[in-house]
């Protein structure tokens, strides 16, 4: 916790009052507000309530920025993208004071041939700790094994590894990448906060990630990015804004495409130097109480 304390609200006319804060993007859901961060700020609470049950507590979702797909290297499949991680807390009691809020980012496309990139963290001040962003995916060339991270990279072809989920939230592995040397020569997919990603001897396709209603309606996060894929059908990304692979062999040939922003989505991977890597997808942090 960091800032400056504030004083506490009075109440009026007898009865019990409640939290005002400042900060993000405010919205109502009944009779909650809720404080969306899509980048990096700070969460003012200018005073706490008198009500015994809600005056001083917060719900929270943490989601961190997904990692990039590797880079692809002559026709062979790299992994993708791990989702960043997940994390909802529900009565985290906060008092009148500033907490910072920051925003993982997702992480950058590598260029052809180089191993993805990791995304970046989510942290809320109050709750002391933050969630890792998702795990870059392999490439063929000398780093076929994905990368650790929130949900672990994909696995490059061949017989590349999934990288492993860490950091103890909603995050899952990458999955492995095919283990044949002939095509159609598919990465994995990117581990999602809800599932591993696909093998590249099955699909590729990215790990699903893991629907949250804090913000009043049902919304996925966390999904890990497609592997690539030399012909055949493209791996898409998992439901929660993870992006598709490349294909190299399509009609016409497909880049991969990017996480979507503010979701923690992995990046798509890369095939060739003209299907490349895509970035991972921003996170976000919500929070949310009851204030009337």
């Amino acid at each position: 916790m960091i800032g400056t304390t504030f004083g506490n609200s009075a109440s009026s006319g007898g009865g019990f009052t409640f939290m005002t804060a400042t900060g993000g993007t405010i919205t109502t859901d009944g009779d909650y507000k809720i404080h969306t961060f899509s980048s990096s700020s700070n969460f003012t609470v200018s005073s706490i309530g008198t009500d015994p049950t809600y005056g001083n507590v917060v719900d929270v979702l943490l989601v961190a920025g997904g990692g990039s797909g590797g880079g692809g290297s002559n026709g062979v499949g790299s992994g993708g993208g791990g989702g960043g991680s997940v994390r909802s807390v529900t009565g985290q009691s906060v008092t009148a004071q500033l907490y910072a809020v920051a925003v993982g980012g997702g992480a950058a496309a590598p260029a052809y041939q180089v191993l993805g990139n990791n995304g970046t963290q989510s942290s809320f001040a109050a709750l002391g700790s933050a969630v890792l962003g998702g795990g870059g995916g392999a490439v063929p060339i000398s780093s076929v094994n994905g990368l650790s991270g929130g949900s672990g990279g994909g696995g490059a072809s061949p017989n590349g590894t999934g990288g492993a989920a860490a950091g103890g939230d909603e995050a899952f592995s990458g999955g492995a990448g095919m283990t044949s040397t002939i095509p159609p020569y598919r990465g994995a997919g990117g581990g999602g906060a809800g599932a591993v990603g696909a093998s590249g001897n099955v699909s590729g396709i990215g790990g699903a990630g893991v629907s949250k209603t804090i913000s009043g309606a049902a919304v996925f996060y966390g999904g890990g990015g497609g592997g690539a894929i030399h012909t055949g059908t493209t791996p898409v990304g998992g439901n929660g804004g993870g992006g598709n692979g490349a294909n190299r062999k399509s009609v016409p040939a497909l880049n991969a495409t990017a996480g979507a922003a503010n979701t923690g989505g992995g990046g798509g991977a890369g095939i060739y130097i003209s299907e490349l890597a895509a970035n991972g997808g921003s996170g976000i942090v919500i929070i949310k109480y009851k204030f009337q």
